[in-house]
C-alpha cells in the first residue's frame, strides 16, 4: 500500500482481517462436517459417475435430488435416458432464446 495509514485506518483494517479469518475458520468447519457426512454418498457416486454425460457436479445434484436410494426406479434404463432428454432440452432452449422467442415450453 502507498500512502498514509494512520490508527483511524488501522482499526477497521484490523476489524476486517479479524472478520475474515473468522468467515475462514467458519468455512473450515463446514467443510470437516460435511466430510464427515458425505461417505455414505460415495459409493452411489462412483456408480452415477459411471453413466455417460453426468459431470462431478450433475452427479452431486443427482444426489441431492433423488438421495442413495435407487431400488425405487423400475429399471435402471431410466438412466441411460435421462441426461440425453436433458441436453437435448438444454440445447432446444438455448436455440429458441438464439432466435429470440418469446415463449418456451417445457418438456
Amino acid at each position: 500500500m502507498r500512502g498514509r495509514v494512520t490508527k483511524h485506518h488501522r482499526f477497521p483494517l484490523k476489524l476486517h482481517w479479524d472478520h475474515i479469518d473468522a468467515l475462514e475458520a467458519a468455512i473450515a468447519c463446514i467443510g470437516r462436517e460435511v466430510d464427515g457426512n458425505v461417505e455414505s454418498f460415495r459409493q452411489a457416486a462412483r456408480l452415477l459417475s459411471d453413466i455417460p454425460g453426468l459431470g462431478r457436479l450433475a452427479v452431486l445434484i443427482v444426489l441431492s435430488e433423488i438421495g442413495r436410494d435407487m431400488s425405487r426406479f423400475p429399471a435402471p434404463r431410466i438412466w441411460s435416458v435421462g441426461p440425453v432428454y436433458v441436453r437435448v432440452t438444454v440445447r432446444a432452449r438455448a436455440s429458441a432464446a438464439h432466435r429470440g422467442c418469446a415463449k418456451t415450453r417445457l418438456g
